[in-house]
Order: structure tokens, then sequence, then C-alpha cells
């Protein structure tokens, strides 16, 4: 009665071909970012992933190692708190952030302690309540 009638969509940008996906790559703008995504970056990683040329590893080192997360020019505490939120989604615990800040003040290179973050049980647990 209002003009209305049935149809379809067609899903022809890759953020609209999985929801749990583009739910993922959006919350890495957020937590490691600390922004909304944009349409065209959220496309590029979500259809990069679809069409198999990237893992939610290859995403989050792509966010953390990206210029715009360098410029941000974080210190090493606000980087290790970044890292629990992004890829543990909480807050660090105490004993954890200190080893953390304790490995960089020792020469532990920024991409190492990313690399014990994306290894870690707590972040593959996030990957796969996103199932990706």
């Amino acid at each position: 009665g209002y003009g209305i009638s049935a149809g379809s969509v067609t899903n022809c940008e890759p953020r609209d071909k999985n929801v749990n996906l583009t739910a993922f790559v959006s919350r890495m703008y957020t937590k490691a970012l600390n922004r909304s995504y944009d349409v065209n970056g959220l496309n590029d990683w979500t259809g990069d992933y679809l069409a198999g040329k990237a893992t939610a590893d290859k995403i989050a080192y792509g966010f953390i190692l990206s210029q715009e997360f360098e410029g941000r020019n974080l210190t090493d505490e606000q980087y290790v708190d970044t890292l629990y939120r992004t890829f543990f989604d909480r807050e660090p615990d105490e004993d954890g952030k200190a080893g953390w800040l304790y490995e960089l003040a020792k020469g532990t290179s920024r991409k190492d302690v990313l690399d014990g973050f994306l290894g870690a049980q707590e972040f593959a647990n996030l990957k796969g309540s996103f199932g990706v």
C-alpha cells in the first residue's frame, strides 16, 4: 500500500560479503588506529581476505606496521596498552604489561612484541570469535 515492492540486493562490495570479517576489520580501525574505518580501506582488507591474499594476522600486521599507526607516536606504554586492547580485547594485566615494557626497554623491537601478541592464544580466541 505504500508503493514498496519486494526486490533483492546484490552484495557487490567485499565488505558486504562476510559480516564477521567486516566487523573484525572495522574493529582493527577502531582499536589500532583509534578511528572509524574508511570504506575503501574496509573493502581493500576484506577483499584481500576473501581472495586469499590476506589472513587475519596479515591484516593485523598491516594496521600495526602502517605509517598511520607509526604516526601516532605512541610511547612504549601506550603501544603495549593498544596491543592488549586490539588483540586481547581487554586492558593489560599489571604483570603482563610490565613484562612487555621490560622487553622493550632492553631493546626488543616493537615488531617482536607484536609477534608475541599475534601468537597468543587470546588472539586466536578473538579471531575465532569472528570466524577469521
